[in-house]
């Protein structure tokens, strides 16, 4: 038992001389605000183009809906709009700066939220009917 450790002990020494147990640290994937960029992959799950494509729709629903309304639909689609495209694609592919990342996170946000929410005044899409 005493071999054991003095081989352990011997074999730990070595390995912080030489580095080796810094290593493993420094292999860890670096996360950027928590929110799952890697610097491997240099995209956020929600950040591709197909998935901001798809946002069109889900505030043209909100607002057939009527889950917000027709002019927040409109500011909505304007934000849209101004993401989609050169912004997006340097995003998806790592080229974007970190304020562009940042905001085109917020816009994906800020649509999201308004989206998902219920409809105003108890009316619920689900049912069809006033539920209070």
């Amino acid at each position: 038992m005493l071999k054991l450790k003095n081989i352990a002990t011997i074999g730990l020494a070595a390995a912080l001389m030489s580095g080796m147990a810094a290593a493993p640290s420094m292999a860890q994937v670096y996360r950027h605000y928590d929110r799952g960029y890697d610097n491997d992959s240099r995209v956020y799950s929600n950040l591709t183009s197909s998935y901001v494509d798809s946002l069109e729709w889900r505030i043209n629903n909100a607002a057939q809906e009527r889950r917000i309304s027709y002019g927040e639909a409109r500011n909505l689609l304007r934000d849209l709009r101004s993401i989609q495209g050169p912004t997006i694609y340097r995003v998806e592919t790592g080229r974007a700066s970190n304020w562009e990342i940042r905001r085109v996170q917020n816009v994906v946000d800020r649509i999201e939220v308004a989206t998902q929410r219920y409809a105003r005044n108890g009316v619920y899409p689900r049912y069809g009917y006033n539920r209070r």
